[in-house]
């Protein structure tokens, strides 16, 4: 992947909004310049996200990306006084518009209401843009923009997400307290260390337990970390990581729930 293709994927939520948001102010096509600006000005409202006042694009990155999507026949390049200007193709609007609404805003659940906040206020400008190409867009695809660009959808997809997200950690805090209570139900039995890894091995194998098992991992530890690692890690792992993540996954998704 080039500098110019990971710019555009790690920023694709930004990126794909600037676009929808140029095209729909440009009549006649956009240039380089519009969606340079339209970038930094989305990216500014969520400031936070980034290092400066919102995403500091280059010139060349986005006549890159510019060039790339053209290539991919979402856009199209035209002259005009010897300059560039760019038009969505009624195939590559509909792609963008796809790519904006599918973003997985999991891993940044702060940009979820950047998403939220440009299809609630924009669904229905964005799907009177596709549907004005009708003429070469299948009837189906009404019915498909219309679940694209309801915001209800974006909110029950997330839920789901998070869901998802706060079952596994619950199981991942459970499964660790119990590992620390066996294995110290078994230390005050007097058992050696390498019977309680392959009790926990056998009751709770950890999900790289196919590269490397767990009594082969901890063959290459000192006794004293084996110690640490069959007893305290667990649970202090449980206190320190999933149970601060799972707090903040439960409060984000009460704040879902209430858009």
């Amino acid at each position: 992947m080039s500098r110019t293709d990971a710019v555009y994927h790690k920023n694709a939520l930004f990126i794909n909004a600037a676009l929808l948001a140029t095209h729909a102010n440009s009549s006649d096509g956009f240039r380089q310049k519009d969606v340079k600006f339209y970038i930094e000005l989305l990216t500014n409202w969520m400031e936070t996200s980034f290092r400066g006042f919102g995403l500091d694009i280059q010139n060349t990155q986005v006549q890159r990306i510019l060039k790339d999507l053209s290539a991919e026949g979402i856009l199209k390049e035209e002259l005009v006084n010897k300059r560039p200007r760019y038009h969505f193709t009624s195939v590559g609007l509909l792609e963008i518009t796809t790519r904006l609404v599918s973003d997985d805003s999991l891993m940044d659940l702060h940009n979820f209401y950047f998403l939220y906040h440009v299809v609630s206020l924009y669904s229905g400008k964005m799907e009177e843009l596709l549907v004005r190409q009708r003429d070469s867009l299948p009837k189906s695809y009404k019915i498909e923009i219309k679940h694209l660009l309801n915001p209800a959808n974006l909110i029950d997809r997330q839920i789901q997400r998070v869901n998802k997200e706060i079952d596994k950690l619950e199981s991942r805090i459970k499964d660790a307290y119990k590992m620390s209570e066996i294995a110290e139900g078994m230390i005050k039995k007097e058992k050696p260390l390498s019977e309680i890894v392959l009790k926990i091995e056998s009751l709770y194998p950890y999900q790289l337990n196919n590269q490397k098992k767990m009594s082969e991992l901890f063959n290459t530890l000192s006794s004293d970390v084996q110690y640490l690692e069959i007893t305290e890690a667990p649970k202090l792992r449980a206190k320190t990581l999933w149970e601060p993540l799972l707090k903040d996954y439960q409060s984000y998704l009460s704040n879902i729930q209430q858009l």
